[in-house]
């Protein structure tokens, strides 16, 4: 009974120094959507600057109609 109690208690100190003694796991993180992420944030900038062409692309990703397109 003693050996048994004694091993419970030197499993829970070591399962607890393990435990404890490491640093948390970060969540993994998608490079793609963080790419994605950045290069439409880039194009909303370049639309607020003046780029018709990002403009277009902003639009065209939210779903956004186009104006019509002038023919002079």
């Amino acid at each position: 009974m003693r050996r048994t109690a004694l091993g419970i208690l030197a499993g829970l100190a070591l399962g607890w120094s393990l435990a404890w003694g490491t640093t948390p796991a970060y969540a993994p993180t998608n490079e793609v959507a963080v790419f994605n992420d950045g290069f439409a944030e880039a194009k909303q900038d370049d639309c607020e600057q003046g780029s018709e062409a990002a403009c277009q692309w902003v639009m065209i990703q939210n779903d956004i109609p186009l104006p019509p397109e002038d023919d002079q």
